[in-house]
């Protein structure tokens, strides 16, 4: 098996796999100086997912530094993937996930489209603090299935949500700003070849296992643990410790996670997320 593509910043580490499929359609960003952290996951198989999810990355980047705000640069890489083939070309339908944060000096933005994650660690609990635009968690929302039948759903890789979807369709971006977080808090945006295969206690106990603040050590032990758990999809993470100067130091609210799990307690609490758009 191929070994990770690991790079490793200041405060920051990507790493990505390409896992259970012969192509990585996934594609990772890092900018520690803008404070812009991406993970895009490739949909299409052979269809282009890969250069969906590279035009995804680069249109939200270039955007971004312009001093676009993220949903306009995600509404900008949504029309560059839609457009950018021809009618009738082979790759005509490709499409990406996309999930990005965004420092300020007194905040932490989150914007995402599709099923890649955002989670947050703070020494004793791992919160997810996005919600997957996916046909499983529509369908607990609306109580035809139990969340904790969500993640063997067969559908559960159904998403409502892509970069690159038709025109006629109106993108939703879902958008959250958070203005405090834990102190010591790494964060962790990742595709659905690690939320997938591993669940939360098992990530819980790899962040409490790495060594205070290494990034580099937990973003290659989450891809080694995917692995290990035979994830069948390509695997992608970026690991960061949020630079937010202004930011009010306080634990999170249920209004910031969909849920939480506690490793002391080994329970889960029920967030109050809501299903926001920008």
């Amino acid at each position: 098996m191929p070994p990770q593509d690991l790079t490793s910043f200041t405060r920051a580490a990507a790493s990505t796999h390409v896992g259970g499929r012969s192509v990585n359609e996934d594609r990772v960003f890092v900018d520690e100086t803008l404070g812009l952290f991406i993970v895009a996951d490739g949909v299409g198989g052979q269809i282009a997912g890969e250069i969906a999810s590279q035009i995804a990355c680069d249109v939200v980047a270039e955007q971004v530094r312009a001093g676009g705000s993220l949903n306009s640069a995600i509404h900008a890489a949504n029309a560059a993937v839609r457009e950018g083939v021809p009618s009738g070309d082979a790759r005509e339908g490709m499409a990406s996930t996309i999930i990005v944060a965004r420092e300020h000096p007194g905040a932490l933005e989150l914007a995402w489209v599709g099923d890649s994650r955002a989670y947050i660690w703070d020494g004793t609990s791992l919160s997810m603090l996005s919600r997957d635009q996916s046909l499983v968690e529509s369908m607990v929302a609306s109580g035809e299935i139990r969340w904790d039948q969500a993640a063997n759903h067969p559908q559960r890789n159904v998403i409502l949500q892509a970069l690159g979807q038709p025109a006629t369709r109106s993108l939703e971006v879902a958008f959250r700003r958070l203005t405090r977080l834990p102190r010591s808090t790494v964060i962790l945006l990742c595709s659905d070849g690690l939320s997938d295969a591993v669940p939360a206690p098992e990530l819980a106990t790899h962040f409490q296992r790495a060594a205070v603040n290494d990034v580099r050590q937990t973003a290659s032990t989450l891809i080694d643990a995917a692995l290990a758990a035979k994830s069948d999809d390509n695997i992608s993470v970026v690991v960061f410790r949020p630079e937010l100067s202004n930011a009010n130091p306080s634990p999170l609210s249920k209004q910031d996670f969909t849920w939480s799990y506690n490793i002391e307690s080994k329970s889960y609490t029920h967030g109050a997320l809501p299903a926001s758009s920008a």
